[in-house]
């Protein structure tokens, strides 16, 4: 016999018991200590999950994987004659570099416009596709003009990804399932340096064939991502109620449930409400200026990595083969803020609009990032890591901000008695419903 109830007649709603000081409950709530996130599920939602795992984690993964592995691929190309045959000089290169988070600049606000406005999917194979296709003209290039508005282009195109497969992630998977899954997503660009050092090692070696290896690299790589954007564009589910997951009406009553804890109920509707209330808190300006600051190592030293190497005294491939360990020990701090905003902010509009932000102090960063890696710092860079270690203890310190705040409001909901219930459908905010509580 089920041990679901049958689809009641009134509108599912959320209720949760209030809290008093010395519960249990609070005190896991303040501590961040809960239980094992498959310990409570029954069979039937643990089975469910697995489909959902199988369905859609190895497609977002695949996804994440090639986009860091595009954007990075300049990164193995600048040893490989890549400067010398487009004739740029190492200023040239880091607006190369930037300039690709310009474009990613450039797609945020839309972004979040076409999010609401289609099916998450489609807009994702579509963009994959078209990057891919960018990637793969790269190969083309002879000027530095042209490799300039192609670099532009493919960031316009990858800058709407990271809140996509953001968005998938919080729309599918209960809070605390979310946490590891958006690790095994950013786990991803760690695993994107070992295999693209060891591809580019390989491809490295094809300079007898005609075509300058970094050319190769552009081709391989462009090639393969428009086939994994083809198989996201007809096989990515973008909705726990996908006709591909063949619900039934027991399953559809489990997915109403873990609706209700993720709080994302998508609708096409964009809520200015929303927006105007994620400008007025002050997590959301610490978000932004952690992302910021994080972001500026991460400019550099995804572009530079293998130029500092090689400036050791390696050579072109044993410069391109040390770089692999390092995406072995790569645990990004990222992973941690987005973790975050996906488990502590509710509302379709305002999740959104949270990434939208986020992402574009996100590019910020990465776009001046490149040019902390001066001249006059070489070959040592004594001053730049200098720069770079001190903006991320700034920003260690507004992720802590962030969590005080979000502490105090748990603490003073926990402190009152709520006998509100709201419904589920009705895409309010964390903000607005008195029994959220945040996850530190």
């Amino acid at each position: 016999m089920s041990q679901y109830p049958k689809p009641p007649a009134t509108p599912l709603t959320t209720f949760r018991r209030p809290f008093s000081r010395g519960s249990d409950t609070f005190d896991s709530e303040m501590t961040g200590e809960y239980e094992d996130e498959s310990s409570k599920k029954s069979p039937e939602e643990r089975a469910f999950v697995r489909k959902i795992d199988l369905m859609l984690m190895p497609i977002i993964c695949t996804i994440n994987f090639m986009q860091y592995l595009d954007k990075t691929a300049i990164n193995y190309a600048a040893v490989l004659d890549f400067t010398e045959d487009l004739h740029m000089s190492r200023g040239q290169f880091s607006i190369l570099a930037s300039m690709f988070y310009v474009g990613y600049l450039a797609v945020q606000v839309p972004n979040n416009y076409f999010l609401q406005r289609f099916p998450v999917g489609k807009y994702i194979g579509t963009i994959v596709i078209t990057w891919g296709m960018l990637v793969f003209c790269s190969g083309f290039a002879q000027t530095f003009s042209q490799m300039t508005a192609l670099r532009f282009l493919l960031g316009f195109c990858e800058g709407g990804i990271y809140p996509a497969l953001t968005l998938l992630v919080s729309t599918f998977y209960r809070r605390k399932e979310q946490a590891t899954r958006l690790g095994c997503v950013w786990l991803c660009n760690g695993l994107a340096v070992v295999i693209g050092g060891l591809a580019a090692f390989g491809i490295g070696n094809m300079d007898n064939l005609g075509v300058a290896p970094w050319r190769w690299i552009m081709f391989i790589f462009g090639a393969i991502t428009c086939l994994v954007g083809a198989i996201a564009f007809f096989f990515l589910i973008d909705s726990p109620k996908s006709r591909y997951l063949h619900l039934n009406a027991e399953k559809e009553i489990l997915v109403e449930d873990r609706t209700r804890d993720n709080a994302v109920v998508r609708t096409t509707v964009i809520k200015t409400a929303h927006m105007r209330e994620a400008l007025s808190e002050t997590r959301l300006w610490a978000f932004c200026i952690a992302s910021f600051l994080f972001n500026l190592r991460n400019g550099g030293m995804t572009i530079y990595l293998v130029q500092i190497t090689r400036s050791f005294g390696y050579s072109k491939l044993a410069s391109i083969l040390l770089t692999v360990p390092i995406g072995l020990g790569a645990v990004p701090t990222y992973l941690l803020l987005l973790a975050s905003i996906s488990n502590n902010v509710s509302g379709y509009t305002k999740k959104i609009f949270y990434n939208g932000v986020i992402m574009i102090a996100y590019t910020l960063g990465n776009c001046i990032g490149p040019f902390v890696m001066a001249h006059e710092f070489a070959p040592e860079y004594i001053g730049s890591f200098i720069v770079y270690t001190c903006t991320s203890a700034l920003g260690i310190i507004c992720l802590l901000v962030a969590r005080w705040r979000m502490a105090l409001v748990n603490r003073q909901r926990m402190m009152r008695v709520h006998d509100t219930v709201t419904n589920v459908e009705d895409d309010i905010t964390d903000a607005q419903d008195p029994n959220f509580i945040y996850r530190l």
